[in-house]
């Protein structure tokens, strides 16, 4: 099911029978807007539905697996997300009409991540998202 790469400067690759693993959310509140940690932007979204069961899953295996693993999914903080940012713009696909703007506490999104890999330093292990797309929702 999932493949998981050797470690190299910290990181390991977490794939899918070797594919990226994307995850398209729906409905997804937003739980903070957008901060920064060390100069890289990211966000909270809060887990629910097939979301947070994939979460799991991918949390489950990273665990058994790696040494010291934080689970990525924690029901009071959200899932942590991260926004490529380079070149003073962020580098996300919009679709829709959707914008950065829509990024905020308590905003309802639809949006699609990708699961970048397992990142390791002395203190932590964890799973890493970034944010691919972002959509506003279309009217039925």
């Amino acid at each position: 099911m999932f493949n998981l790469s050797a470690p190299y400067n910290g990181f390991r690759k977490l794939t899918h029978n070797n594919s990226p693993l994307v995850l398209d959310i729906v409905d997804t509140c937003c739980l903070t807007g957008i901060f920064q940690i060390a100069g890289k932007h990211y966000f909270r979204l809060k887990p629910h539905g097939s979301f947070a069961d994939y979460v799991t899953t991918i949390d489950n295996f990273c665990e058994s697996r790696c040494q010291n693993y934080t689970r990525a999914l924690s029901s009071d903080d959200g899932v942590l997300i991260k926004i490529p940012y380079r070149y003073k713009k962020y580098e996300v696909s919009y679709e829709d009409g959707a914008n950065s703007g829509n990024i905020k506490q308590g905003n309802i999104i639809n949006c699609s991540i990708t699961v970048i890999g397992i990142f390791s330093t002395q203190n932590i292990t964890t799973c890493a998202f970034k944010l691919t797309s972002i959509r506003n929702k279309v009217p039925i």
